[in-house]
C-alpha cells in the first residue's frame, strides 16, 4: 500500500528536523515502513496498519508543533512512552 502527507501551513523543517532528525526518530518506530519526504509531502509505503499507525503519531507531532516553538527527538520518544503533552497556558 502507498499513501502520502502533505504538510499545510507549516515548513517541513519544523517537523522534519534540522538534517531530518526528527523525521528519523519516528521512522526508527517503523522499521517496515518505507519513508520518503520530498518538500512538503512524505511518501508512505508499506503495510496498511503501519501506515495508519504513523499517520496517527505524524499528527499527533504537527499538534505538538503548534504548541511548542521547536520539536525534538525527545517529542518523538514522547510520542511512544505515553507521555501525555499539556499546553502551557494555564487557567485561571
Amino acid at each position: 500500500m502507498r499513501q502520502s502527507i502533505k504538510l499545510e501551513a507549516l515548513d517541513p523543517i519544523e517537523i522534519y528536523g534540522p538534517a531530518n532528525k526528527n523525521l528519523e526518530a519516528l521512522c526508527s518506530y517503523f522499521p517496515e515502513l518505507k519513508v520518503v519526504a520530498r518538500g512538503n509531502e512524505i511518501i508512505l509505503e508499506g503495510k496498511e496498519e503501519d501506515i495508519l499507525k504513523f499517520k496517527t503519531k505524524f499528527r499527533m507531532l504537527i499538534e505538538r508543533r503548534h504548541h511548542k516553538m521547536n520539536i525534538t527527538p525527545y517529542d518523538v520518544e514522547d510520542l511512544f512512552d505515553g507521555v501525555p503533552f499539556r499546553c502551557s497556558a494555564s487557567s485561571s
